[in-house]
């Protein structure tokens, strides 16, 4: 039985044991006191709410272009930190990565182009021509992406060749 304040009032009482009782959280500020029946908390859209021993908690679940952005980063670097795995580059590598992408991820990517760096070893993020030593394309969330990373040489390293894996 689904009620705001009133009905739960008049009605609440009426539900059987072992019953279920949906209330209005956003219109009764505190969770219906009986231990015989299922008490459900049910918030307005765009919030997950739930009450349990005469608590009641909301979560704001609207996704924000900020909240967005920063999925499209976290996995920019998931498939970056992947891509370094699978081409044997060395943890202490450090890298420059390209890419294309649409116009939403591109602009994910400029917003945390910083981070990703970071977390990735990577001297630059550059959207544009994808060069480098291995690349792969990837869907992520949603968006078409191509990715190519490359180690960065150090003059005396050693390191040159190249490697398999990927598309050149």
């Amino acid at each position: 039985m689904a009620m705001n304040g009133p009905s739960l009032e008049r009605f609440g009482g009426d539900v059987p044991p072992g019953g279920t009782i949906l209330y209005n959280s956003s219109m009764i500020g505190e969770s219906p006191k009986r231990s015989d029946v299922k008490i459900v908390a049910v918030g307005k859209p765009g919030l997950a709410v739930h009450a349990e021993a005469g608590l009641t908690v909301a979560l704001d679940t609207e996704l924000t272009e900020e909240l967005l952005d920063e999925g499209f980063a976290r996995e920019m670097i998931n498939k970056i930190q992947f891509m370094r795995k699978e081409a044997g580059f060395e943890v202490v590598d450090r890298i420059v990565v390209h890419y294309e992408a649409g116009p939403r991820l591109k602009l994910a990517v400029s917003r945390h182009a910083g981070w990703i760096a970071g977390e990735t070893l990577a001297e630059s993020v550059s959207e544009g021509e994808v060069p480098g030593e291995f690349q792969k394309d990837w869907d992520i969330n949603g968006e078409s992406a191509r990715i190519a990373v490359e180690r960065v040489r150090r003059e005396g390293s050693g390191k040159t060749g190249s490697l398999g894996g990927g598309t050149r």
